[in-house]
């Protein structure tokens, strides 16, 4: 009767503790399936038409002129991110060499008619709670944006680019907001399997 119960006890927990394991398991997997984000990322390059090379302090251009008052010339610049998972999304813009301190706004832009940038018709889609950049002496500056995915999401499927305005509205910086997509893992074992078939073939005819 003893050797029975210890039996069964030692059964009762030899299935607890898989239990557990298997309840942890489905956790991890989870979290790992909520925690999974879409990330899209952007270049910022002058719009020549609109924006000329902005003089700015401590900087240097191609030739390393340097200005009357001891600054000399470079090439604006800027780089935008969103990440957006099942709740929320994140993303900043960051500019440089621009106007010292001076205004200029960002946004979002859907490319609608597919000519990005030079296009008169797209629009601004969001995000809502984006604010405006103030740009330091140096000419940099940036802005940040985060809130629930209700509020404003990004159509994987759709085209977008960022744009910076000045206080006119023209553009001043603009990219395309290209979606990160995951490389290829390359398949190591096809190769492994061909050398070790090689060197059985080659003890084979050898020991032939």
């Amino acid at each position: 009767m003893k050797k029975t119960l210890t039996l069964i006890s030692a059964m009762l927990v030899v299935a607890g503790v898989m239990a557990t394991q298997s309840l942890a398991q489905d956790n991890n997997k989870g979290n790992h399936g909520s925690s999974r984000a879409q990330i899209f990322r952007a270049t910022l390059a002058p719009v020549v038409s609109v924006q000329p090379t902005a003089t700015v302090a401590g900087s240097t251009d191609a030739t390393g002129a340097t200005g009357e008052t001891g600054s000399t010339s470079a090439t604006p610049s800027g780089r935008a991110q969103w990440v957006q998972n099942k709740k929320r999304f994140n993303g900043y813009v960051k500019v440089r060499n621009l106007t010292p301190a001076t205004v200029y706004t960002a946004g979002i832009y859907e490319n609608a008619d597919e000519l990005g940038c030079a296009s008169a018709t797209n629009t601004l889609v969001g995000p809502p709670s984006i604010k405006s950049i103030t740009t330091d002496a140096a000419g940099k500056g940036s802005t940040h944006a985060h809130g629930r995915l209700s509020a404003f999401k990004l159509d994987a499927t759709k085209s977008y680019y960022v744009r910076v305005n000045d206080a006119t509205g023209a553009a001043v910086l603009c990219g395309d907001l290209k979606l990160k997509t995951k490389k290829a893992k390359k398949n190591k074992s096809h190769g492994k399997s061909d050398k070790s078939h090689g060197k059985s073939d080659g003890k084979a005819k050898g020991h032939s």
